[in-house]
């Protein structure tokens, strides 16, 4: 039996290109399953926002088909959402726990 050896370098050298396809791959596919998820999950609801900012253009958003809680009436005024959206002092707990736009509107 005839063995042949590649050496180290060109092993890792392929390694690292298949590598990056690979990653690059796996990418697309989540983005696209996440996408499609979310679409399923949250597509009326998305929809149903978009009605109305296209017949209202400005007040608060809410959702008639939701429950709203109540514990959230019993917020300290801090912590409670105001209908203008959310205020700067909110704002700025969500950017500096996730370092994200905050899109609260």
């Amino acid at each position: 039996m005839f063995q042949q050896l590649v050496p180290e370098q060109v092993i890792l050298l392929l390694m690292q290109d298949n590598l990056d396809i690979a990653c690059a791959v796996i990418e697309k596919v989540a983005v696209e399953r996440v996408t499609a998820d979310l679409e399923d999950n949250f597509g009326a609801s998305i929809e149903s926002r978009r009605r109305y900012r296209e017949i209202h253009n400005s007040g608060p958003y809410l959702d008639p088909n939701t429950p709203h809680p109540s514990f959230a009436l019993g917020l300290p005024d801090p912590l409670r959402i105001k209908p203008g959206g959310i205020q700067g002092l909110q704002a700025v707990v969500y950017e500096d726990f996730g370092g994200y736009e905050v899109w609260f509107s």
